[in-house]
């Protein structure tokens, strides 16, 4: 079911997990495994503390760049692995072998996750929006397990020194979580610093088409003919049911139950939806029941209602953070930037990983 917006699937969302869980899991797949010390300036040749490039004159250093650049490297080559090519001199088109995808798509990946944060840091900072004290016992919690999974103080540091970055690190990472859960709580507070005006509010919903709806759905894509019938002759009855129930909310949330659906009313926008769906959605007015109504991917039956407020400024949330990534300035640091060739520092790094601590 196409439903991209309605189901808050943010783009903030999916870096806040990011920042919250790589370090950690990080942790868990290291154990057991010995690297020499400090393996980014073993592999790059550069001080992790210099300044590799600035977004938004927020300063980003070597420990925060080739972290990042490790990780979507180890996510490329895994990649190239699982589509079963393992030697990077395969040309994957004339004069663009393996390695060199693993290097270009490391590069964008990087530069794209130090800008997300940059600029999330920045609108904190501009929204006066800091960790708090719970925020901080949190992150010390989620160190503490570290160390426990790790074996113990003097392990966490090794495994600290075998990455090549910073307890500081792991607490602005994991930081980062809890700033955007602020901002948006922030930015879905009537009179906060930072939710929209009435005025863009209403620009916004201009110029978007936005519907809301409690929805039944069955995927049919992969039913044969009777089960296809079997399915229809289901909606019909729970839209039968609707149709007369003195509480059609409360039945709905009874037969979503039973189908193993959302409960709760969804918030979207025309383009997110099957056309063939808006069209049935379009025929009632707000608290009616549509008929059911066939798609290429399966049936619905919806009861229409009001956009919720909510759902339309975690769009404009969502819209604002990559409109504020899109604009970022950066800057780079030629002299450490572009010392760093990306496949010479991941053969090093995959070396410098298998060599004894000291």
């Amino acid at each position: 079911m196409k439903m991209t917006r309605a189901t808050y699937n943010l783009l903030l969302r999916f870096v806040a997990g990011v920042a919250a869980s790589l370090i950690l899991v990080g942790a868990i797949a290291m154990q057991g495994q010995r690297a020499a010390k400090n393996v980014y300036r073993t592999a790059s040749g550069i001080d992790p503390s210099r300044v590799v490039m600035t977004v938004d004159g927020r300063e980003i250093n070597g420990e925060e760049y080739l972290y990042w650049l490790s990780y979507y490297c180890d996510y490329y080559s895994q990649y190239m692995s699982y589509m079963g090519i393992t030697d990077w001199n395969t040309e994957l088109e004339p004069g663009f072998t393996a390695g060199d995808y693993i290097a270009q798509q490391a590069e964008l990946q990087t530069l794209s996750m130090v800008t997300q944060y940059a600029v999330i840091d920045n609108w904190a900072d501009e929204s006066n929006i800091t960790l708090t004290d719970p925020d901080l016992a949190d992150i010390q919690a989620q160190r503490d397990a570290t160390i426990e999974q790790l074996g113990g103080e003097a392990a966490y540091q090794q495994w600290l020194q075998s990455l090549g970055i910073s307890d500081g690190f792991i607490t602005r990472s994991l930081g980062h979580s809890y700033l955007i859960n602020h901002l948006s709580d922030a930015y879905h507070e009537e009179g906060s610093a930072i939710y929209p005006d009435e005025g863009r509010r209403n620009d916004h919903m201009n110029s978007h088409e936005y519907f809301g709806a409690l929805i039944l759905f069955i995927d049919t894509c992969e039913m044969d003919e009777a089960a296809k019938a079997d399915a229809f002759a289901d909606m019909n009855e729970y839209a039968a049911e609707l149709g007369q129930a003195s509480d059609p909310d409360a039945a709905f949330a009874e037969i979503a139950n039973g189908l193993g659906l959302d409960t709760g009313a969804a918030t979207f926008t025309a383009d997110v939806m099957e056309d063939g769906f808006i069209a049935g959605l379009k025929e009632v007015d707000i608290g009616a029941v549509t008929g059911v109504i066939s798609t290429e991917e399966g049936y619905y039956v919806a009861i229409r209602k009001e956009p919720a407020t909510n759902g339309i400024l975690d769009d404009m949330l969502n819209e604002e953070f990559a409109q504020r990534c899109a604009d970022a300035e950066v800057v780079y640091n030629d002299e450490v930037y572009g010392s760093v060739n990306t496949l010479t520092f991941y053969r090093k790094l995959l070396a410098a990983r298998e060599t004894p601590l000291a």
